[in-house]
C-alpha cells in the first residue's frame, strides 16, 4: 500500500446539504449560545488522499480522528475521540466520513478559542492538524437561522457566495472565479471553437483542482507562473473544486445557447 502524505479539505462537494453545519465559512466564529437538541452532533468531513507525489489513491482505508487543541502533532489536549473508521471507501482520492457517528461530539469541545482535526491513515498521522472553523463552532447556534438573535447572513459576506457567466461566441476571456486571497483565477479562453477551455491561473498559492463533466474526472495543478488549461467538449455540464491546504473554491456550470452560468462558493474573498 502507497504511502499517505497528503490530505485536503474537499468540502464544497457538500454545499447543499444540510445548510450551516455541511457548509465550512473560514472565517470569524459564529456566537455562542446554548445547543439546541435539533440541531445534529456530526459534522461532515470530505477529504482527499494522495500519495507523495500527488497522485490520488483508490481503495479501503483505516483512518482515525480526533479533536486537539493545538495545531503541532504530539502536543496539547485532546478535545474529542478518537474516532475509528476502519474500511473508508477512497476512490480517485475522494472520501466522506460522518464524524461524530461514532463517538458523539458536544458543543463544549468548540468552547475554546481554537480546535484542530488530526487525522491518522492507517497508523500513520497527517500533519499538521487542519484547523476547525465554523463548521464546528454551528453546534453552538440556536437553530440554522438565526444565531443569538441574528440572521446567519449576517455572518457570512456575500461576496464567498454567488453567480457568473461567460459569452462562449465572442473573443472575450471572461473571468468566471477569482479568489485574490490566494491569487487563483478561473477564465474562459475566449476562441469561438467546438470546445470548453478553462485556464486556471494562480500568483500566490498553487491551485489542485479536480473537475467533472460527464462521466469524466480530471485532477491536476496550475501553478505560479505555470497556468492549467483544461479542454473539454461543449453542452457538458461541469463542476470545479479548486484547494489548497485549507484554502478552497467550488464552480458549478452549465451551458445554453452559448452562455456558461455558473454558481460559485469560496472560503475566503
Amino acid at each position: 500500500m502507497e504511502t499517505r502524505k497528503a490530505l485536503i479539505m474537499v468540502a464544497a462537494i457538500a454545499l447543499l446539504a444540510l445548510s450551516l453545519i455541511a457548509i465550512p465559512v473560514w472565517g470569524d466564529k459564529f456566537a455562542r449560545p446554548s445547543l439546541s437538541p435539533s440541531v445534529p452532533t456530526v459534522i461532515n468531513y470530505q477529504g482527499r488522499l494522495a500519495n507523495a507525489s500527488g497522485r490520488p489513491l483508490t481503495g479501503t482505508y483505516h483512518m482515525v480522528f480526533s479533536i486537539w487543541d493545538t495545531e503541532t502533532v504530539g502536543t496539547g489536549t485532546r478535545l474529542w475521540g478518537p474516532e475509528a473508521h476502519p474500511n473508508v471507501q477512497v476512490t480517485d482520492g475522494l472520501f466522506n466520513i460522518p464524524l461524530g457517528s461514532l463517538v458523539p461530539i458536544s458543543a463544549s469541545v468548540f468552547a475554546g478559542p481554537s480546535t484542530y482535526l488530526q487525522v491518522e491513515v492507517e497508523g500513520e498521522t497527517l500533519s499538521p492538524r487542519q484547523p476547525i472553523t465554523s463548521v464546528g463552532y454551528a453546534f453552538q447556534a440556536e437553530n440554522a437561522d438565526t444565531v443569538d438573535g441574528k440572521h446567519a447572513s449576517d455572518f457570512v459576506s456575500a461576496s464567498l457566495v454567488g453567480s457568473s457567466n461567460a459569452y462562449e461566441a465572442d473573443t472575450i476571456q471572461d473571468v468566471l472565479l477569482s479568489m485574490s486571497t490566494t491569487g487563483w483565477t478561473v477564465r474562459d479562453d475566449g476562441d469561438v471553437d467546438s470546445d470548453h477551455t478553462l485556464i486556471l491561473s494562480t500568483t500566490d498559492r498553487i491551485i489542485e483542482y479536480t473537475l467533472w463533466y460527464g462521466g469524466t474526472v480530471v485532477h491536476g495543478e496550475a501553478l505560479l507562473g505555470n497556468p492549467a488549461t483544461i479542454t473539454f467538449p461543449h453542452y457538458q455540464g461541469f463542476q470545479l473544486i479548486l484547494a489548497r491546504h485549507w484554502y478552497i473554491a467550488s464552480l458549478t456550470c452549465n451551458e445554453n445557447d452559448s452562455v456558461i452560468s455558473c454558481l460559485y462558493h469560496k472560503s475566503n474573498p
